[in-house]
């Protein structure tokens, strides 16, 4: 294929814009984005703008306005977190006028440079709320005072998204034997317990911090009420530097601390030991980066599947890997002999991306199998993941508190909208404190159930 002199330069404009994006996006989400990942995230921008380039210039149609209609694609792709979706209709329209008519040099010069206006202004208007977005807050009460008669070994586990037995029921699925195994190994399950949060919004982005990071920065500071409004960064100080932490820290307790990919649970300062996957190959690499995991879940590249088209599915793989490495983390810390201590995780199951068949195996993507029954089919995989990690630990006296964050979130508002509250609002909660009589528990709310736990342990609890 033989470039022209504005073609041997045209794939600039698309590279740009989506470097520029990328940049812009981590100076909006500052506080939550690690700067570390930027230069992989950067490699991804720039990827999707010579992509997006090459396509439109091979097609004859579409090759004089390639680099504009490229650089339109691209921002479209990237800039999920900074424009809503009516805005994504709009430029394709764009798009399909620079394509269908025969628009003049200078026509494209004008549509050229208003979508490096709407960049600029993209870029300003983020670096202007990257300010705000940098206010440090103060991180709750250390209360190192509180002194413990008791100290058993206490278990953390938090799987992402797994929705109440009720609401699971509500779903077709049948969950009494998951809830029997538990209530077996000496558990209080109760059927329909609920998220704090308020029954379900009309949209995803329905306050300024996810679900998630309330409910952890309650939990991990003795429940301590969060408001819903809470900014993302006030909550995120509170995870990062929780009461919980600091408390079984002073009575002596080791802290490990297991996260996934997700920034705010990747890793903990509080710690004393951090688990983290690491992998091997670029796909492990860009896997732990935040941006790259969602750019592939929640924009047009996850309906596109274009890992089906590569000869092994390595993000699944990767995936696969880093749950076998939190199992095997887990199992490892639990039979250390190690006493007390305090053994945090965060599992992004049964998150998506929806992988797992309930047997274990790659859950393939293919028609006819929709979101809700891939989520069903990785909550029972979950179940087994659960009651694996419940077995390895030997000793009896220790607290283990499962804890689900919030229930059931599909990929779209519309699948949303389906939900009905329970299945939106309801939490799996399976809780088990040694002498604690289960009766005690009917109004312990789930985000309050670690500091009911550690209260138990004080004097006089």
């Amino acid at each position: 294929m033989h470039l022209s002199a504005s073609g041997k330069i045209g794939f600039i404009l698309p590279v740009l814009t989506g470097c520029l994006t990328v940049t812009s996006l981590f100076s909006a989400y500052a506080y939550r984005l690690s700067w570390n990942q930027l230069p992989a995230s950067l490699v991804i921008g720039a990827i999707v703008g010579l992509l997006a380039w090459t396509t439109f210039y091979t097609l004859p149609l579409t090759r004089s306005a390639s680099s504009t209609v490229a650089g339109i694609i691209t921002l479209v792709v990237m800039t999920w977190m900074v424009y809503p979706y009516p805005i994504m209709p709009m430029m394709i329209m764009v798009s399909t006028v620079i394509v269908l008519y025969d628009l003049k040099p200078s026509q494209l010069k004008v549509i050229t440079s208003t979508a490096l206006i709407i960049t600029t202004l993209a870029i300003v208007a983020s670096l202007g709320q990257a300010t705000y977005n940098k206010t440090t807050y103060a991180s709750s009460s250390p209360q190192t005072a509180t002194i413990l008669t008791r100290t058993p070994d206490i278990y953390f586990i938090v799987p992402d998204r797994f929705t109440s037995p009720s609401a699971l029921d509500e779903c077709g699925l049948d969950t009494s034997d998951f809830v029997s195994e538990l209530e077996n190994r000496g558990f209080y399950v109760p059927y329909d317990s609920l998220s704090s949060d308020p029954a379900k919004p009309d949209s995803d982005s329905f306050a300024p911090t996810t679900r998630t990071l309330r409910f952890l920065a309650s939990a991990l500071n003795m429940g301590t009420a969060v408001d819903l409004n809470i900014s993302y960064n006030q909550a995120s100080s509170m995870v990062k530097g929780h009461t919980v932490g600091k408390i079984l820290r002073s009575n002596g307790y080791i802290y490990h601390h297991i996260g996934d990919w997700w920034q705010e649970t990747l890793s903990n300062p509080e710690a004393d030991h951090n688990y983290i996957y690491k992998g091997y190959s670029a796909v492990d690499y860009l896997s732990q980066n935040e941006l790259a995991t969602a750019v592939v879940d929640r924009s047009w590249i996850r309906d596109a599947n274009i890992g089906s088209l590569l000869p092994t599915d390595l993000l699944i793989r990767t995936n696969h890997e880093r749950n076998k490495y939190q199992l095997a983390t887990f199992e490892e810390i639990a039979g250390n002999g190690e006493h007390p201590k305090f053994v945090f995780v965060h599992i992004l199951l049964p998150h998506p991306p929806y992988t797992w068949s309930k047997e274990g195996n790659t859950l393939p993507v293919s028609a006819g199998i929709n979101t809700m029954e891939r989520y069903l089919e990785q909550v029972q995989f979950t179940e087994g993941y659960l009651l694996q990690m419940i077995d390895s630990i030997e000793d009896s006296d220790s607290i283990i508190i499962i804890q689900s964050d919030e229930g059931i979130a599909l990929s779209t508002v519309e699948a949303n909208e389906e939900l009905t509250n329970n299945q939106w609002n309801g939490v799996l909660s399976a809780w088990r404190i040694p002498g604690v009589d289960t009766t005690r528990l009917t109004d312990v709310l789930p985000t309050e159930i670690l500091g009911y736990a550690i209260g138990n342990l004080k004097t006089g609890g």
